[in-house]
């Protein structure tokens, strides 16, 4: 006799298993410490320079990226006596990413040491190492945050790892928030925009529940505002608390269309950005925020009015139009701020004082191992060089001051230059507004700068095109668990 049950469908195996809730826990631990440690390293350098290895910021940093590595470890132990099979361990896609992407953070701190032997040292965000390690963190926290049980009620646990996720994701622009950029401001919003929805996609694919993003988003800027504080409180030079993430919160809307939504929050953000920028609640001059907002604000006005049926159509279309703009910018790459790039032949004793727009220079010469000639006096500031006006000096470099005048932005690098046999000598201080400061400074052999040679484009090119191959597999790996929910559905 024939059973009139219908066949059971043969369960679809979900790679994506949940890491232990302790393990996600100490993951938002290490997390949260490596980016104030990354936030107070950029203090560190603005204030001190390179300093030593073992610099406290350094340390801190270095801990959390070794206990990330442990966790990951144990996660692997645990996923292994679990499965009692390597292969079954390989098929956990979120596993694997972590891995991978701990791997490129490894490699790109190798790297970069070759990099600064063989191409000069630099302390640029965006030098191709640098970016290759911020985007491995990105990921590894991204495979992290993927590896959640989605079956189960949201935890806090899970909110916290989302807040790392982009807190983490915000890195990339750390040099804009932290008030030293090195490329022109204008790339600030756009770079910030998709660092921000990038981040924002995972977490809306990875947890589910009402008004998470903006629990989230205030996790975040709470963060960035204690960060701040802490700094401003010891009397490091302060960084920008992330306002603008607060437009994220539109994703929480209920019943609206997903492509509305996050054009929304891109029309929000950029909002928020401007308006921070125009009453100095972010040190991005609002001039060069303007331009970015309006496009993002055009192109994602037009998604949300021509997108019905044509979405991945519009989609791309305004992907390649801001990527087009984007392109027509010069980044204009400033000299990085870093007494360490060479190898020190002596001291300077800097004053500064800056009234409004206008900044009075003192240099004189401490010690030297070979003898000086006064070159120029020199402001840096994402791409802007502008040259002081000399009141008094002598040829020989021993005492020299000027004046220049600062029309806009906030935290200035103030140059000495000087030429002699050895070759170019250089050394700096940092100037606030409404600031005046006096401190002895090194006197330091500047980088040069290997922009123009083959060799440097071709690595740059091989390690950006390896960061972005990270992202795209990250990407592949986050739309992995729709096409299992798609293929368990019609199981059922």
């Amino acid at each position: 006799m024939r059973s009139s049950v219908a066949p059971t469908a043969p369960p679809v195996l979900d790679p994506q298993r949940s890491t232990p809730i302790a393990l996600r826990w100490l993951a938002v631990i290490a997390g949260s410490a490596a980016i104030i440690a990354t936030y107070w390293d950029g203090a560190w350098h603005s204030e001190i320079g390179r300093d030593s290895t073992f610099a406290p910021p350094h340390v801190l940093l270095y801990s959390s990226i070794a206990a990330v590595a442990l966790i990951i470890a144990a996660w692997v132990v645990v996923t292994l006596v679990r499965e009692r099979s390597v292969l079954s361990v390989l098929r956990h896609r979120a596993l694997v990413l972590t891995g991978v992407a701990l791997a490129m953070v490894a490699l790109s701190a190798a790297l970069d040491v070759l990099w600064h032997e063989y191409f000069g040292r630099d302390s640029v965000l965006w030098s191709p190492p640098h970016l290759l390690g911020i985007i491995g963190s990105v990921v590894v926290v991204v495979g992290v945050t993927m590896s959640g049980d989605r079956g189960r009620p949201l935890r806090s646990a899970d909110v916290a790892l989302g807040a790392v996720l982009l807190g983490t994701a915000m890195l990339p622009v750390m040099e804009y928030d932290s008030r030293v950029p090195q490329f022109s401001e204008v790339l600030y919003l756009p770079v910030a925009l998709a660092a921000a929805l990038f981040a924002a996609w995972v977490i809306i694919v990875a947890l589910s529940g009402a008004r998470v993003m903006t629990v989230i988003v205030g996790c975040v800027v709470a963060l960035r505002a204690a960060v701040w504080g802490v700094l401003t409180l010891w009397g490091w030079p302060a960084v920008d608390v992330p306002i603008a993430l607060l437009g994220l919160a539109v994703l929480d809307l209920p019943r609206a269309r997903k492509v509305d939504r996050f054009a929304l929050a891109a029309i929000a953000m950029s909002s928020i950005q401007l308006v921070a920028s125009a009453v100095g609640l972010s040190s991005v001059q609002a001039e060069t925020v303007l331009p970015a907002a309006i496009i993002v604000i055009a192109i994602a006005g037009g998604v949300m009015l021509i997108s019905r049926g044509r979405q991945v159509v519009v989609a791309t279309l305004a992907t390649l139009a801001l990527a087009a703009t984007l392109v027509s910018v010069d980044p204009l790459p400033a000299s990085a701020h870093d007494p360490g790039q060479g190898t020190e032949q002596g001291e300077v004793a800097m004053t500064v004082e800056r009234v409004g727009s206008t900044v009075s220079i003192t240099v004189e010469v401490v010690s030297s191992s070979t003898p000086l000639r006064f070159e120029r006096i020199v402001a840096r500031r994402a791409g802007q060089i502008i040259q002081a006006t000399l009141e008094q000096g002598d040829t020989s470099g021993l005492v020299v001051r000027g004046t220049l005048e600062l029309t806009e932005g906030d935290l200035w690098f103030i140059y000495a230059e000087f030429s002699s046999s050895m070759g170019a000598l250089e050394s700096w201080i940092i100037v606030e507004p409404n600031d005046s400061r006096t401190e002895v400074r090194p006197l330091y052999e500047p980088p040069v700068s290997p922009v123009n040679d083959l060799e440097f484009i071709g690595a740059s090119a091989a390690l950006y095109g390896l960061a972005a191959s990270l992202i795209w597999v990250a990407i592949l790996t986050v739309r992995e668990p729709r096409r299992m929910r798609s293929t368990r559905s019609s199981a059922e």
